[in-house]
């Protein structure tokens, strides 16, 4: 059996407290269960405005980091897991529709969004087209 607690407020706050102590008696009741607490509030990826400007700072046009921290947001949570492989290739299918660039590993769109995404959400969604890729048994 897996446990999961979610916490929504800031750390170490009531809801952080309240979850833990809700997991530490689910440990109680089930010893073997797989017991695991996200904060979210340390989730960053959540935190993309879609503002545009690190497609408008990159020189190949890329929507790269905007698409992976959308992506992200959605595929790191558990709900999001029945639909990751749809998600990662419907979105970069869309984004190879609206005719955006690749990532040419410049960095630009990192420096210049205003929420700190990070590129390392690229790195995470190449690995999920790839995944989803393998899973469906397309070519890529």
């Amino acid at each position: 059996m897996k446990v999961l607690g979610l916490s929504f407020g800031k750390k170490k706050a009531n809801s952080d407290i309240l979850t833990k102590e809700a997991l530490y008696g689910a440990k109680e009741a089930y010893p073997d269960a797989e017991i695991k607490f996200i904060n979210t509030q340390r989730l960053t990826i959540d935190r993309c405005i879609g503002c545009g400007a690190c497609v408008a700072s990159c020189k190949n046009a890329s929507a790269m980091l905007f698409t992976s921290a959308k992506i992200a947001h959605l595929n790191l949570l558990p709900q999001g897991q029945p639909e990751r492989s749809k998600r990662v290739l419907a979105m970069m299918k869309q984004m190879e529709a609206e005719g955006f660039g690749n990532c040419t590993n410049q960095y630009e769109c990192e420096a210049a969004c205003p929420k700190g995404i990070s590129v390392d959400n690229i790195a995470r969604l190449n690995r999920d087209f790839m995944r989803a890729n393998a899973k469906e048994g397309l070519c890529f």
